[in-house]
């Protein structure tokens, strides 16, 4: 999983150069919802008025750097992801700060990233690694310019991705050490110690959720994870369905942690240590 940085909660009154490209955005917007047959009306205020916060950030001071910084933004909400590359890459050229330098490569990192992630009828998610490995680059040049906890998770995930499990791990501790509230970072470091085959560092990691009460959305998307690896990698990593019964026990899913915990013991699991707590567990 990657994450982001909060946006601001309130809207303030746009800039009169803000205001020369909502309509163009607006328009995004509508071709996108179109395209999905979704009722455009709401959906398209509500993206739009989550781009428009992003004015409040003290990164944003009206300058051409948050012009190119702000449409591109509002071009990757509107999953117009080849435009939003093209913008921020343009907008590098007037970047007057490293914090701004440190936002635009971030930003790009994570449109790389969306545009090779494919979501898949069944809810699980497909990646295209060179959009990956792009999207590692500019994660990568944001570091030069600051340091930011959601970099390093998102590193962290990209790396898992690309099958770099150490670099994965590193960068999941680095995300955590700066900020131990980044759920989705301690669920990434979660699944590489499994790929890693450090079983107990992946239980502790997993185990450790309970002091930050995550969200529904952010533990679906550890299970996500997990179903992926599954999907991909059948039988060869059975440790994964004690973990999915450790995650729906954690948020009180006791019909679905028992059913994930009864196929761990039909695959026969032959390390001792988890035979007591899978059976405190049922």
């Amino acid at each position: 999983m990657v994450g982001y940085r909060a946006s601001c909660e309130t809207l303030i009154e746009p800039s009169f150069w803000i205001r020369g490209i909502v309509a163009i955005l607006k328009k995004k917007f509508k071709n996108l919802f179109e395209r999905e047959k979704e009722v455009p009306v709401d959906k398209i205020q509500e993206k739009l008025k989550r781009w428009l916060e992003l004015e409040r950030s003290p990164h944003f001071r009206g300058g051409p750097t948050d012009y190119y910084a702000l449409t591109g933004r509002g071009l990757f909400e509107a999953r117009e992801y080849d435009e939003a590359l093209t913008t921020l890459k343009e907008g590098l050229y007037y970047a007057e700060s490293p914090e701004q330098m440190e936002q635009l490569y971030q930003d790009l990192g994570t449109v790389h990233y969306y545009k090779g992630y494919k979501l898949q009828p069944d809810g699980l998610a497909q990646y295209v690694l060179k959009d990956v490995r792009n999207s590692i680059e500019s994660y990568e040049k944001a570091l030069r310019y600051a340091e930011d906890p959601y970099l390093y998770g998102n590193l962290g995930w990209g790396y898992y991705l690309l099958g770099d499990y150490a670099s994965s791990v590193d960068n999941s501790l680095k995300a955590l050490a700066m900020n131990p509230e980044l759920n989705y970072a301690r669920m990434n470091l979660g699944i590489a110690y499994i790929k890693k085959g450090c079983l107990k560092s992946a239980y502790d990691a997993y185990e450790s959720l309970l002091k930050y009460s995550p969200e529904h959305e952010e533990y679906e998307g550890g299970m996500r994870d997990l179903m992926e690896l599954q999907q991909e990698f059948q039988g060869a990593y059975p440790f994964s369905n004690f973990v999915l019964a450790q995650l729906y026990k954690q948020q009180g899913r006791n019909m679905e942690a028992n059913e994930a915990l009864h196929k761990f013991l039909r695959q026969n699991f032959p390390v001792t240590y988890w035979h007591p707590k899978k059976g405190r567990s049922l």
